[in-house]
């Protein structure tokens, strides 16, 4: 019975990615929020302390999921865990642009 919870759980991400693929913006929607919990601990956990004194978890897992949806066109669902690893490179990728522009912002001063 968790096995077959699992697995519909697999297909329901699957289907969701290809109809947002498909211009669905109820499936971006439901994605976003089925998502939000994982990224923001995502952000929490990669999130280094001079940044997180300068910015909210909350904002940096909007932005990076705002931005993994608008490059879901091309994203290759494959398996749950690679979807997993492209939320995560989204996280990191959000974070180093805020780490570059606090940078540049110091350098500035």
């Amino acid at each position: 019975m968790w096995q077959r919870r699992i697995v519909s759980r697999n297909q329901s991400t699957r289907i969701l990615i290809e109809r947002i693929q498909g211009g669905d913006e109820a499936a971006k929607n439901e994605l976003y929020h089925r998502c939000f919990v994982p990224v923001l601990f995502l952000v929490r956990v990669n999130l280094g302390r001079k940044l997180r004194a300068k910015l909210e978890s909350w904002d940096i897992a909007q932005e990076a999921l705002l931005k993994s949806l608008r490059d879901l066109e091309q994203f290759r669902y494959e398996t749950n865990d690679a979807f997993r690893r492209y939320l995560s490179r989204k996280v990191i990728e959000v974070i180093r642009d805020q780490a570059d522009y606090w940078s540049a912002a110091k350098r500035d001063v």
